[in-house]
């Protein structure tokens, strides 16, 4: 809610039109972008980039070295699971509208790169519901693009996407 009432702020003041916003974020802000397009119809594009999707799987690991930062979800996946299921957007894709395009590495290639399943699971989601989406992996590359070629790729995929829409995103 605190990142819409920005959109909300924005849209008040004439700094955003209400029917172009978009989203885009990396990692923790993937996550986040994944989670806004289960919550809201307002934005007409999103790029997810890195994210996850289900809270559960993605902290299940964090159990077997620390509790650290699991008291958000008010307990762990073995004493909680309901509060992990609400908060993860792979569970709640249907009804999705926003054309999302999705971005990843390749974990093999660094262990901080996001598992694909989730990005995989929500693509297939929207895909399968008729709404725009796309999903890019970088096979080359781990979290985070280091390559020049790879980043001026994802620059002008992003820009298109975002935009001039879904359809003007080139395909290779």
């Amino acid at each position: 809610e605190d990142a819409l009432g920005g959109d909300d702020y924005g849209v008040a003041h004439g700094i955003a039109h209400p029917t172009r916003l978009g989203v885009f974020g990396f990692r923790y802000g993937g996550l986040h972008t994944n989670f806004m397009i289960t919550y809201t119809h307002r934005f007409r594009a999103a790029i997810s980039y890195e994210g996850w999707g289900d809270e559960f799987n993605h902290n299940v690991s964090t159990l077997a070295s620390s509790s650290d930062g699991l008291d958000i979800f008010h307990g762990n996946p073995v004493d909680a699971p309901q509060n992990y299921f609400r908060q993860s957007s792979t569970f709640h894709m249907k009804g999705v509208t926003t054309a999302t395009l999705f971005v990843s590495g390749d974990p093999g290639k660094n262990s901080n790169a996001e598992a694909r399943e989730d990005n995989v699971f929500m693509y297939a989601a929207l895909r399968d519901q008729g709404v725009p989406t796309e999903l890019l992996q970088y096979d080359n590359e781990g979290h985070g693009l280091s390559k020049l070629d790879d980043q001026l790729d994802l620059l002008r995929r992003a820009t298109a996407w975002l935009v001039n829409g879904p359809a003007a995103s080139p395909i290779s």
